[in-house]
């Protein structure tokens, strides 16, 4: 912990950023949000909704590169998960039967 400390003691001259609130409770928001959604609505959409909500908390990131990462994600998670490691879940639950 010390080698850790020794950069901010050497530059005393740099500060932490600045907390952001709204980022914390998004990504907050997004982590419940899977929860809540994987068993009704299935891994697919649960992971892209997450995802959607997670890229709201920054401010740099756009609405159509947050929506292609959304979909990537949701599909690199099901092959993975699903097919590959055979966990017990299903794609898309009962909200889309």
């Amino acid at each position: 912990s010390l080698v850790m400390l020794a950069p901010g003691i050497a530059n005393p001259g740099q500060t932490l950023p600045r907390f952001n609130a709204r980022a914390s409770l998004l990504v907050l928001f997004a982590t419940l949000a899977f929860g809540l959604l994987l068993k009704p609505a299935g891994l697919v959409p649960a992971v892209f909704v997450a995802v959607i909500i997670g890229a709201a908390a920054n401010n740099t990131l756009g609405w159509w590169p947050a929506f292609i990462t959304a979909t990537l994600m949701s599909l690199l998670s099901a092959v993975l998960f699903i097919t590959l490691l055979g966990q017990d879940m299903s794609y898309f639950g009962p909200w889309f039967r």
